[in-house]
C-alpha cells in the first residue's frame, strides 16, 4: 500500500531509498492501525461502562429485537444448527 505523504516527494529510483521508503510507508500504516485499534478498544469500553451505568438505574433495555430480518432469515436456517435462543425463529 502506498502511502501519498511519504512517496510522492522522494525520487525513490535508487534501492536503498525504495526500501527506506517501504519501511517508512510500513511504519505509518502500523501508526494508523495502532490508533484505530486504541480508539475501538476506547469506544468498547465507554459503551460497556455505559450499559452498566444504565443497568444500574434500571434504563437499559438491550437492542430491540429486528423482526422482519428473522422473518426473512428463518427460512434459510436450519433448526438443528441454530443455538438454543434463535430456535423460535
Amino acid at each position: 500500500m502506498d502511502v501519498p505523504t511519504t512517496h510522492s516527494l522522494v525520487d525513490a529510483s535508487d534501492e536503498i531509498t525504495g526500501a527506506i521508503m517501504r519501511l517508512i510507508n510500513n511504519l505509518i500504516i502500523d501508526l494508523m492501525a495502532i490508533f484505530a485499534r486504541r480508539d475501538y478498544e476506547l469506544r468498547k469500553e465507554r459503551q460497556r461502562q455505559g450499559v452498566q451505568k444504565a443497568k444500574a438505574l434500571g434504563k437499559y433495555r438491550g437492542r430491540p429485537r429486528n423482526e422482519s430480518r428473522r422473518e426473512k432469515i428463518g427460512p434459510y436456517c436450519n433448526p438443528d444448527q441454530l443455538p438454543g435462543w434463535l430456535n423460535h425463529v
